[in-house]
């Protein structure tokens, strides 16, 4: 397995581009923290690049390659992998990265959606992500197979909490007819 070593080239090399935005999160940002987490754990450790590449590589179950291109901002960093990185790391830098730029809400709550329609997706992707489950159970289970699990939940969780937060608007709008009716 070949591991990249030294700086990726690419998006940090000086040269003017267009920033990559995944969610609201600066992709390019986050691609530039974890390259100089790579750069300094590998000199406080005395490791060759190489070798915290291939360290990384088992610790998260992705490729060399693949770790090149996060590195290198090529593609986004899924999240399920910052709490790993951040461990071997032992460092929060990549969080304290996102922190400024993660909004409490980043999904628009409007009166005008079709709530039960939304509800229906939502189930939809529920039982897609329990059939990949029992699909892992009766096979061998990868560490890729759980990181893409893991980010399979997390869009769900965070689907289920805008169908809350709509119901709740909804209740809002409702309440506020009702006092307005009342008077």
């Amino acid at each position: 397995m070949r591991a990249f070593v030294g700086r990726p080239t690419s998006r940090h090399d000086g040269v003017p581009h267009e920033f990559s935005l995944v969610g609201g999160i600066d992709m390019d940002s986050l691609a530039r923290v974890l390259d100089d987490e790579f750069r300094r754990v590998a000199e406080d450790e005395g490791l060759a690049g190489a070798e915290l590449v291939e360290d990384v590589c088992a610790i998260v179950g992705k490729s060399p390659r693949q770790i090149y291109n996060y590195r290198s901002g090529k593609w986004p960093l899924p999240s399920s992998l910052i709490p790993p990185l951040c461990k071997r790391f032992k460092s929060s830098a990549l969080l304290d990265a996102l922190a400024g730029q993660v909004k409490e809400n980043p999904l628009p709550i409007t009166s005008d959606i079709d709530i039960g329609h939304f509800a229906i997706r939502v189930l939809k992707e529920v039982c897609d992500l329990h059939n990949t489950i029992i699909d892992a159970d009766k096979g061998d289970i990868e560490m890729s197979d759980l990181i893409g699990i893991d980010e399979a939940a997390e869009k769900v969780i965070q689907r289920e909490r805008t169908l809350v937060a709509l119901l709740h608007a909804k209740y809002e709008e409702m309440a506020a007819a009702r006092r307005k009716s009342a008077q």
